[in-house]
């Protein structure tokens, strides 16, 4: 059993990697046969999609993205995987831009692959904020469901959503603009009490896929 955790944010072992690890966690003490490769995103140094169709070409490989740069393997492995799943932050109402043009080509280049070869893989996604999720809920709601259509086109199954509101980025409020201690003190508290229940939620989510696999 083969699953990918990709992380598409620039922070190691910060909130999103931690929420990863945790569901990584889940699969694999839920499945001993769990094969699991993690990738970071920002490592890779490629672009997003050209746009040149190569995927989609009779005589090469339909579904194998051809631009031979740093997401050119990931991209070959990750079609053939049993479950993926992604975690990124929230950068202006959206994933990072790193990983916005990972997935143009992950799924254009899936849904490019020949119906007799498409497999049905397991898929979550999970997202750190330092917004409340009714912020999250009013404005974020209409990126994630596109995020859904596209992950459901290319894997054929609607991905679970695992998230953490109201992160917390920093150790001393005194280092940057634009934070007032106030609201640092609030998001410290809130970690220390939300922060647990949150990767034990992404711990949840990664035995519910192994699971299912």
């Amino acid at each position: 059993m083969k699953v990918y955790a990709i992380n598409g944010g620039p922070r190691k072992g910060k909130n999103t990697d931690q929420m990863l690890d945790s569901f990584i966690k889940g699969i694999a003490e839920t499945r001993e046969d769990a094969e699991i490769e993690k990738a970071y995103v920002y490592d890779l140094k490629a672009s997003g999609c050209k746009s040149c169709y190569g995927c989609r070409i009779k005589t090469l490989d339909p579904g194998q993205c051809i631009v031979k740069d740093g997401s050119y393997e990931l991209l070959r492995k990750v079609k053939n995987c049993d479950g993926i799943v992604i975690a990124s932050p929230i950068y202006w109402w959206d994933v990072t831009a790193e990983l916005r043009g990972f997935l143009e080509r992950l799924f254009y280049s899936m849904t490019a692959m020949p119906e007799d070869k498409k497999r049905h893989i397991e898929a979550a996604f999970i997202y750190t904020m330092n917004q409340p999720q009714e912020v999250m809920e009013k404005k974020f709601t209409p990126h994630f469901d596109a995020l859904d259509l596209f992950m459901e086109d290319a894997f054929g199954t609607k991905p679970e959503r695992v998230y953490s509101f109201e992160t917390l980025h920093f150790d001393d409020p005194n280092r940057f603009v634009g934070f007032s201690k106030d609201l640092f003190d609030y998001r410290a508290k809130h970690k220390e009490d939300q922060f647990p229940v949150d990767l034990q939620n992404a711990y949840d989510a990664g035995r519910r896929m192994a699971e299912k696999l």
